[in-house]
């Protein structure tokens, strides 16, 4: 009987050093669950913010062309506006025969036949409240 009972200590201590062992592994394993789990959510959060940014640089990207569309239509609706007033104007040719050019010429004093003398400088408000 001694015997039997040595055999089942033994197999009770191998029993209790094996679920020791099985026991620290389990530990180990939820710990690097949880940092995989705590790295995983970080990425989950990096991609949900990466898409926000996204977003944001889509929304920036149509409002510039937006804005780009919008001044291309400006600038074609100015040059007509230019052309139309350059159509309108009459040629230097015609301007040379007419009486009304001679007398415009010759009737001109000397600041306004010669080139300006004061300088004008141009500022951010000329363009702003231009009507174009």
């Amino acid at each position: 009987m001694d015997d039997d009972l040595k055999l089942i200590v033994e197999g009770v201590e191998r029993l209790l050093g094996l679920t020791r062992r099985l026991s620290h592994e389990n530990s180990a394993l939820r710990d690097r669950l949880a940092q995989v789990q705590a790295r995983c959510d970080e990425a989950q959060t990096r991609v949900i913010e990466a898409q926000v940014r996204a977003e944001e640089a889509q929304a920036l990207a149509n409002e510039t062309q937006s804005h780009i569309d919008r001044l291309k239509r400006r600038s074609a609706e100015a040059r007509a506006r230019v052309e139309a007033a350059l159509e309108r104007l009459p040629s230097l040719s015609e301007l040379a025969v007419s009486p009304e050019f001679d007398e415009a010429i010759q009737n001109a004093g000397p600041h306004e036949a010669g080139p300006p003398t004061e300088l004008h400088s141009v500022t951010s408000s000329d363009f702003t409240n231009s009507p174009l």
